[in-house]
């Protein structure tokens, strides 16, 4: 009950904060330390920060200290995650290029995803946004290619393929991925949670992988 624990979501995220009443502020500061400790022990995972930060301020930073190159390739997000990316001052030392193949023709002819896959498994599926990282990775000679499909709809959608399916894929030296999501019906939210997903999913693998 004291410290209070509020949750504040949002598309982003979840902030956590905790807040303490009628103690005197050098002890407060002592059991708000302890308590978010507590706390980290059980989500340390999913927590990317505890400063006044962002998601791509941390992402930023490490790319930059760790001397890392990525490059981009986006259809459903538009070109989103390539706008996040150089959102910062000095993007340039990290990210060199965003390719927005929106149809399956772009991604046959920019990125290499063979036309014998798209007409197998469609332009929305594991296979292709794995061939989109692998693709962009390769054309850049980055350290990551970053990759994502989908359908936002409202219209696009089969039977096994949903309006909110979404395919990010990535590939590093060490080998290539990728997540399959279910963001909903609504066009931009779906967007900005690809965004934010696809951010994540790189911050994780810096971590990892470099």
């Amino acid at each position: 009950k004291n410290p209070y624990v509020s949750f504040l979501p949002r598309l982003e995220g979840v902030d956590i904060r905790l807040r303490i009443k009628g103690v005197e502020r050098d002890k407060a500061e002592k059991i708000l330390e302890d308590a978010k400790n507590k706390i980290l022990k059980h989500i340390n995972k999913w927590v990317y920060t505890t400063e006044d930060e962002s998601l791509i301020d941390v992402v930023s930073r490490l790319l930059k200290e760790k001397g890392i190159t990525v490059a981009v390739a986006e259809s459903c997000s538009g070109g989103s995650i390539s706008s996040s990316l150089t959102d910062k001052s000095g993007s340039s030392d990290y990210f060199d290029c965003g390719v927005v193949s929106y149809s399956n023709q772009a991604k046959i002819d920019i990125l290499g995803v063979p036309k014998e896959m798209i007409e197998r498994y469609g332009a929305v599926s594991s296979q292709v946004a794995v061939a989109m990282a692998e693709g962009v990775r390769r054309i850049a000679k980055t350290d990551i290619g970053l990759s994502t499909t989908g359908i936002f709809g409202p219209t696009g959608a089969a039977p096994k393929k949903p309006v909110g399916l979404v395919y990010i894929g990535y590939s590093d030296k060490k080998g290539s991925i990728s997540e399959r999501y279910l963001f909903g019906k609504e066009r931009e939210r779906s967007k900005i949670r690809t965004t934010q997903e696809a951010i994540n999913m790189l911050r994780e693998k810096i971590i990892s992988n470099f």
